[in-house]
């Protein structure tokens, strides 16, 4: 396993440029702030040199050096980048790469620390530390791809189960789908079948009154015939007896008439006789 990366951060010094009174008072009080490790204070006054001379490079390089000691490696990153734009030397370059090397790999960003590292030794192949905190850098970068790499062949094992899982659960609900189509089919037909049976067994109970009831009828019709004979005799027999008795009281009626014509024809003679026996006395006379 390697050491840990030597961050080693050197402040520019006035000494090393020539400068403007007023960016070097601002610049050398930031000085003063930074070694007390007042590094807020020290960004302050190296931001107010840049102010004057947004070109100073000390302002710049140092202004970086003080973001890094306050964990701010991005805005660390950028004044890095823009001092080694700036620097004409190839010692100054060095060190700004360096540097810029150093804030990528505090945030993590080995790929982009390697490359800094990497514009560090083109410009001073004899500098020690760049060359290995590239080496750790290069470690770091390859660990970060295979814990990638790692992660992602995880991820895609776990999509592979989550698919296995999706696609075994589909299965299963496939399955019981069917099987509840086919058990409600099962249900649908024993429905059908009992329906069907009801029915039939209804269509045999009415034949069955039906024959009940035509066999019913039937017994009761020779009786009707019966009763309807019988009545049909007494009728008659009460027909004839009314004919005796309308025969009878015709022949009391006509035996009266004829009694009262023969009394009638009795007092007629009796009237003509008495009346003979007049005449005959007044002729006596």
């Amino acid at each position: 396993m390697m050491a840990r990366p030597s961050m080693v951060i050197v402040l520019m010094l006035l000494t090393m440029i020539s400068f403007a009174q007023k960016e070097r008072a601002s610049v050398r009080k930031g000085n003063e702030m930074y070694r007390k490790g007042s590094y807020k204070e020290a960004s302050d006054n190296y931001l107010e040199g840049l102010n004057k001379n947004n070109n100073f490079l000390p302002g710049a390089f140092n202004l970086g050096n003080s973001y890094y000691q306050q964990k701010q490696y991005k805005k660390a990153a950028e004044q890095f980048k823009n001092a080694a734009q700036m620097a004409t030397d190839q010692k100054e370059k060095a060190e700004a790469y360096h540097n810029l090397g150093n804030s990528h790999l505090k945030a993590k960003h080995y790929k982009k620390s390697v490359e800094a590292y990497k514009k560090s030794l083109r410009h001073d192949p004899q500098n020690e530390d760049a060359r290995y905190n590239l080496s750790y850098a290069k470690q770091k970068l390859k660990q970060k791809q295979q814990r990638k790499k790692k992660q992602q062949n995880k991820n895609k094992d776990n999509k592979n189960k989550d698919n296995q899982q999706k696609n075994k659960e589909k299965k299963q609900q496939d399955q019981n789908k069917k099987k509840n189509q086919q058990d409600q089919q099962k249900v649908d037909q024993n429905k059908k079948q009992d329906e069907n049976k009801q029915q039939k067994q209804g269509e045999q109970e009415k034949k069955k009154e039906n024959q009940k009831k035509q066999k019913e009828s039937e017994q009761k019709k020779p009786q009707e015939g019966n009763h309807q004979e019988k009545a049909k005799k007494q009728r008659k027999k009460k027909k004839m007896n009314m004919s005796r008795q309308e025969i009878k009281r015709m022949l009391d009626a006509l035996d009266e008439q004829e009694k009262r014509v023969q009394r009638k024809l009795l007092r007629k003679k009796k009237k003509e006789k008495q009346k003979g026996q007049e005449e005959e006395i007044e002729k006596d006379w």
